[in-house]
């Protein structure tokens, strides 16, 4: 439970989403460097079956983000990201070089996956917390990506060191013994209707033979006229090892509301289920539903302050951090984020 109470930088993708922009500063020519930095001050309530509740209010700098952009003659491209969660130790999220071709990128390194509507990044942001509680996406991993830009469609194949790695910034960085991943990745944007769907499989020698599915389909649809985003997105994963399987999925929807030229207000109900045939505590078919509402306003180019109040109810579903599991029945948090961005 504490990671959907603590990781308030998985937020959404959508490059429509007003206020979002980052833009670049040139050092030299071809190189050009971005980022963000964004802190948030938070409330949570936790509501537990046995009557154990617990609440906590907390001051939080949610992650900084630098990144290098290398560029030489629109053919070679070379990306450098430097991270900090939550005031952690500093990582390396993304470090590539791509090749484009014509209508061909071929990228090598370590990079993001292209599943999810709800994005890594927070300037790109519908909410302060991940709609999804299961975290079923995953994020960073290290290997070699091809893809085909075709007008509006975009198609592409990556095969993987994992798709999930055992941190959230790389993969395992284990090939031996037919350890591998890979993602297949179809796309079509046409700034009105955008659509997504990745398929993701992973087979994982290491873990008591483990392989999982991920499947992740998303859609938008942007009203220029309101000025009103649309999105859903659904996820389903299985995963099997020797002591068995599950099965869980996870689905979104969002809307979002320009009020003028700065203010915009959006909404997201989403849910999820699980179901694993292993007989562990807290895998006895868990579930969720959360509800948030989120205000925000660009105070500039730069410079972004929004709110989020939500609520989520629990079924079957253990907090395994006290020395005891504890049934979740309820949560509630209220937050403010700044983010600044360059």
């Amino acid at each position: 439970m504490q990671n959907s109470i603590k990781l308030t930088g998985a937020l959404f993708a959508s490059v429509l989403l007003a206020g979002a922009a980052r833009a670049e500063i040139a050092l030299v020519p071809g190189l050009n460097i971005t980022g963000y930095a964004a802190g948030s001050v938070g409330y949570d309530r936790l509501d537990f079956d046995a009557g154990d509740d617990a609440d906590e209010a907390r001051m939080d700098l949610d992650a900084i983000r630098l990144d290098a952009l290398f560029n030489y003659n629109d053919t070679v491209s070379a990306k450098l990201s430097l991270y900090s969660l939550a005031g952690d130790g500093l990582v390396v999220p993304e470090a590539f070089v791509s090749y484009k071709t014509g209508d061909l990128t071929v990228t090598a390194g370590r990079f993001l996956t292209w599943a999810g509507y709800e994005s890594f990044d927070i300037p790109a942001a519908g909410a302060i917390t991940s709609g999804d509680v299961f975290g079923l996406l995953p994020k960073h991993h290290n290997g070699v990506k091809a893809t085909w830009a075709l007008d509006n469609f975009t198609v592409g194949a990556a095969l993987l060191d994992s798709v999930w790695g055992y941190t959230y910034y790389k993969g395992d960085g284990d090939i031996n013994h037919g350890s591998l991943g890979a993602e297949l990745y179809a796309a079509y944007d046409d700034k009105t209707f955008s659509f997504a769907a990745t398929i993701a499989y992973e087979h994982d020698h290491v873990l008591m033979d483990a392989d999982a599915l991920n499947i992740n389909v998303w859609g938008q649809y942007y009203i220029d006229s309101s000025k009103t985003t649309l999105g859903a997105e659904f996820t389903y994963q299985r995963s099997e090892n020797k002591l068995g399987h599950g099965d869980a999925f996870s689905a979104l929807l969002f809307a979002r509301q320009a009020l003028g030229d700065k203010w915009t207000l959006a909404g997201r109900v989403s849910a999820g289920r699980a179901d694993a045939d292993i007989g562990s505590v807290g895998l006895d078919d868990p579930g969720f539903v959360k509800l948030s509402v989120i205000p925000a306003v660009a105070l500039s180019e730069n410079l972004e302050v929004r709110a989020e109040v939500s609520y989520g109810a629990y079924d079957n579903y253990y907090d395994l951090d006290g020395l005891a599991p504890r049934e979740l029945k309820n949560e509630v948090f209220a937050g403010v984020q700044v983010i600044f961005k360059f």
